[in-house]
C-alpha cells in the first residue's frame, strides 16, 4: 500500500479535488496531509486524510512560525511534511504532494521508485541564450528540480530522505524558493516517472503535472516575462489535462495575517528574513515566534532601530530601506527629515494607498516646449506622430480645427511606446495660444505636468480630451482632474464616468470620423484566400488584451463553427505588440491551438493595410468588455464591413440593432487590467452564445448583412463634418 502526503496551505489549489483525484485512480493510497499556513486557521483535514503535524516540534530550533513568515507557507508545509515522515518513520512507498502545484491525473501509486527518491527535474537550458524562459537566472531562482510530487521508498532509507529533505527546505536561505533549497539535497535522485513538467517540452500524457512554474492567476502564463521556450499551446494534451483538472491548483496563496489582524507585509517578511539569515550564518537572536508569542512579536516590529533613535521602530526603518519613493521623499530620516517621515508613518494607514509619493520625473523630456505667447487660439497637445488610436483622434481633431479655420499649434507628446506613424502633420515646440486642448488620456497627464507643465499651464485654460473605458473613474485620476478647467470626451458613456466624479465642466463632444480612403489592396496581397468566409478582431496588446476580449470571440467561433473544413470560414486574430505581453499571447494562441481556421496574425501595419483588412473581411467582430468609442467599428460602418459588437460602452453613441449585430452582456468585475484598469470595477461579461448565434446568421443570411452595411453607412454619413 502507498501513503500520499499532501503539503497544504491556504489559497493555493483545492486539497479536496487531489484527494479526489488520487482516489478514483488509487483508491487504496492511505492520506495524510500538513498545514502550512497560520496556525490559528487550521481547517479541517481533507477529507479521508489526517493531520499528521499536529505537536510536530522544528528541531533545529527556528520555528515553524518564523519559517512561514520567512519563506512562504509552500515550504514551510513541504518542509513540515518531511519532518513528519522522518519523525514517525516511512511505512512504505511515499508520494508527497503539494497542493497548488501539482494536478493528479492519474494513479500516482506509479510514481515510487524501487528504492531511493524519485523528482521531477526541468529540461535542461540550451548551450546558447536564445531570449526565452526559463534562462539561468530562472533556473537559479526556482531550482533545477519540482516540488509538486516527489516519491520515495520506505523503510530507513526513506526516512533518512525526508530527515535530509526536511532539513534542507528549514535551514536553506530564508528567500529560497522550495525548488532551490533542495534541489542540493537531490542530486542523485531519479527523474519521477509519469511527471511532465509545465515549460518542458511536449510529453505523453502524464500521471502529475508539476504546475509549479505557472502563474495560478494565469494559467498559461510560465515563467516569467519572457516568452517560454516550450508554452502550453505547443503540447495539447498537457494542456488538455492541465485544463480539465485546473481547479485542483487554482487561487492565490493567501496572505497570512498575525493575531488582531496585522498582515505579514513585505517589510515584515524582509525583517524576518534578515534575522533568520543573521541565526543561519552567526547564530543570532531570532524574534519572538508570530503567532505562538504575537505581542511580543509586535513589540518587537515596534521595537527602535539603534541608528534611528527611540521614536521609530524597525518595522518603520525597513519601509523606508523597501521604497524607493521615500528614501527620495525622506533622504536623512534619522536627521533633518525625521519629523516629516514619523508624520508619513502616522499617517500611512489612511493617507499613502497603493501610489508611489512622488510625480514622474522631466527626464526624458525631448525637447523642452517653449511658452511664446497667449493668442486666441488652441495649443493641440497629443501624440501626433504615433500610429495608435488616440494619436489618430488628435490628427482628426487637427483636422477639425483646419476646416473651421480655427487658429492652433500642433505638438507632439513623445511619451509612447507605440510606433511612428508614416505620414505625420507637422509640429512645433512653440506654446502660442490661449487654450491647451491636451488629447492625452487622464492617467498620462501627471507625465505632461512634469514634462512640459512650467511652460503649458500658467495664464491658459486646459481642456483634458479622454477616453476612458469604464463607468467608474479611478481616484488616481483625481489629480488630473484638478489639473484641467474642462474636460471633453467622445462618446457619452465616458462623459457620465466623469460627470459622476467631479463638478467641473464635462462635454461630450464627438469627432466625426470621414470616410476612410483606401487604396488598391487585395486579400491576395494580405495572405488571406479569395473562397471563404473572414471574420475578424483586431486589437493592440497594449490597449488591455483582457479588455479587448479576443478570447471570447475566438470561443463564440468555436461554438458557431464546431468543426474545421477546408473550405469553411476563418476568423483572423489581428493583433499588435504580442511580444510586449508575452504571456497574454499565450493565452490567445492556447486558446486557438488545434483550430487551423483560427489565424493569429501578429504584426505592425500600415495605416492603409489596417483599413483595408477591415474593408476585405466579412464581418468584423468586437466582443468588447468595454469601449470608450470603438473607432474600429465606425470604420468598419464606412468600409461595408458588417459588424457584431457587445452592447455596451462607448459604441452605444452610434450602434444600434439596425446597423450591428448587437451582443447582449451581463456585468462581471475587472479582471486582467494590466495595472491600468482598476479591478474592483465593473466591465461588460458578452453572451458568447448569442455571439456565436450571430456569427452563424453572417454566413448564411446575405440580406441580413446588406442591411446591416445599408444602415452602416448611413450612420457614418450622417455625422457633422469636421468643420462643425
Amino acid at each position: 500500500m502507498v501513503d500520499v502526503w499532501l503539503a497544504v496551505r491556504p489559497g493555493a489549489g483545492d486539497p479536496e479535488l487531489v484527494v479526489d483525484a488520487v482516489r478514483r485512480h488509487a483508491p487504496h493510497a492511505r492520506l495524510a496531509a500538513v498545514w502550512g499556513g497560520d496556525p490559528h486557521r487550521r481547517p479541517l483535514a481533507p477529507t479521508g486524510a489526517r493531520w499528521a503535524d499536529l505537536g510536530l516540534e522544528e528541531p533545529h530550533g527556528l520555528g515553524w512560525e518564523r519559517l512561514l513568515v520567512a519563506s512562504g507557507g509552500a515550504r514551510t508545509a513541504l518542509a513540515k511534511a518531511w519532518r513528519a515522515l522522518a519523525t514517525v518513520g516511512v511505512r512504505g512507498p511515499t508520494v508527497v504532494l503539494s497542493v497548488g502545484d501539482v494536478v493528479v491525473d492519474g494513479d500516482v501509486t506509479s510514481l515510487v521508485p524501487s528504492h531511493g527518491l524519485a523528482i521531477a527535474r526541468r529540461q535542461p537550458l540550451p548551450p546558447i541564450d536564445d531570449g526565452r524562459a526559463p534562462t539561468a537566472a530562472d533556473i537559479a531562482r526556482l531550482g533545477s528540480v519540482g516540488v509538486g510530487a516527489v516519491a520515495i521508498s520506505g523503510g530507513d532509507e526513506g526516512a533518512a530522505l525526508a530527515a535530509t529533505l526536511a532539513d534542507a527546505l528549514t535551514l536553506a536561505a530564508p528567500d529560497a524558493t522550495p525548488g532551490a533549497a533542495i534541489a542540493p539535497a537531490v542530486g542523485g535522485a531519479s527523474v519521477l516517472p509519469g511527471a511532465a513538467f509545465v515549460g518542458d517540452p511536449p510529453s505523453p500524457a502524464p500521471v502529475v503535472i508539476d504546475t509549479s512554474v505557472l502563474d495560478r492567476s494565469e494559467p498559461w502564463h510560465v515563467y516569467g516575462d519572457l516568452p517560454a521556450r516550450h508554452p502550453l499551446s505547443a503540447d495539447g494534451p498537457l494542456a488538455s489535462a492541465e485544463a480539465r483538472e485546473h481547479d485542483q491548483w487554482a487561487g492565490a496563496d493567501e496572505c497570512p495575517c498575525l493575531p488582531g489582524g496585522l498582515a505579514v507585509d513585505d517589510a515584515i517578511v524582509a525583517l524576518v528574513r534578515t534575522a533568520v539569515g543573521r541565526w543561519r550564518r552567526e547564530g543570532a537572536t531570532l524574534p519572538p515566534e508570530p503567532w505562538s508569542d504575537a505581542t511580543a512579536f509586535r513589540r518587537w516590529l515596534e521595537a527602535p532601530a539603534n541608528r534611528w533613535g527611540p521614536d521609530l521602530g524597525r518595522y518603520w526603518v525597513q519601509w523606508h530601506t523597501l521604497r524607493p519613493d521615500l528614501r527620495v521623499v525622506f533622504p536623512a530620516p534619522e536627521g533633518r527629515d525625521f519629523r516629516q517621515f514619523r508624520a508619513w508613518a502616522e499617517a500611512r494607514w489612511w493617507a499613502d494607498g497603493e501610489s508611489s509619493l512622488l510625480r514622474t520625473g522631466a527626464g526624458t523630456m525631448r525637447p523642452p516646449w517653449l511658452d511664446v505667447g497667449r493668442a486666441p487660439g488652441v495649443n493641440l497637445v497629443g501624440y501626433l506622430g504615433y500610429d495608435k488610436s488616440i494619436g489618430d483622434v488628435a490628427r482628426r481633431v487637427g483636422a477639425s480645427l483646419d476646416a473651421a479655420s480655427v487658429p492652433h499649434a500642433a505638438l507632439d507628446y513623445h511619451r509612447s511606446g507605440s510606433p511612428r506613424t508614416l505620414d505625420p502633420p507637422p509640429t512645433t515646440d512653440e506654446l502660442r495660444y490661449d487654450t491647451n486642448l491636451c488629447i492625452i488620456n487622464a492617467d498620462q497627464i501627471p507625465n505632461l505636468v512634469a514634462d512640459h507643465g512650467a511652460a503649458m499651464l500658467p495664464g491658459r485654460r486646459t481642456i483634458g480630451y479622454w477616453f476612458w473605458e469604464l463607468e467608474q473613474v479611478p481616484e488616481s485620476f483625481r489629480g488630473a482632474i484638478e489639473t484641467v478647467d474642462e474636460i471633453w470626451a467622445g462618446s457619452d458613456f465616458v462623459a457620465d464616468a466623469f460627470r459622476a466624479v467631479t463638478d467641473r465642466p464635462v462635454r461630450t463632444v464627438p469627432i466625426p470620423l470621414p470616410e476612410p480612403h483606401v487604396p488598391p489592396i487585395t486579400r491576395a496581397d494580405l495572405g488571406l484566400p479569395d473562397d471563404r468566409f473572414v471574420f475578424l478582431v483586431t486589437f493592440d496588446y497594449l490597449s488591455v488584451a483582457e479588455r479587448k476580449n479576443p478570447i471570447g470571440v475566438i470561443e463564440a467561433f468555436r461554438r458557431a463553427v464546431p468543426a474545421v473544413s477546408d473550405d469553411g470560414p476563418l476568423l483572423v486574430v489581428k493583433s499588435l505588440n504580442a511580444h510586449l505581453r508575452p504571456h497574454q499571447a499565450e493565452r490567445t494562441a492556447l486558446a486557438a491551438a488545434g483550430r487551423d481556421d483560427i489565424w493569429l496574425v501578429d504584426r505592425h501595419a500600415t495605416r492603409d493595410e489596417q483599413l483595408a483588412l477591415t474593408g476585405v473581411a466579412d464581418a468584423l467582430v468586437s466582443l468588447h468588455r468595454s469601449e470608450g468609442l470603438g473607432l474600429h467599428l465606425m470604420e468598419a460602418m464606412w468600409l461595408g464591413t458588417p459588424t457584431i459588437a457587445t452592447r455596451y460602452s462607448g459604441n452605444m453613441s452610434f450602434c444600434t440593432d439596425e446597423n450591428c449585430a448587437l451582443v447582449d452582456a451581463g456585468r462581471t468585475l475587472v479582471v486582467g487590467g494590466d495595472g491600468y484598469l482598476p479591478p474592483g470595477a465593473v466591465w461588460a461579461d458578452p453572451d458568447l452564445d448569442q455571439a456565436a448565434d450571430a456569427m452563424r446568421r453572417m454566413l448564411t443570411d446575405a440580406a441580413w448583412r446588406g442591411s446591416l452595411v445599408e444602415a452602416g453607412r448611413a450612420t457614418m454619413a450622417s455625422q457633422p463634418s469636421l468643420a462643425a
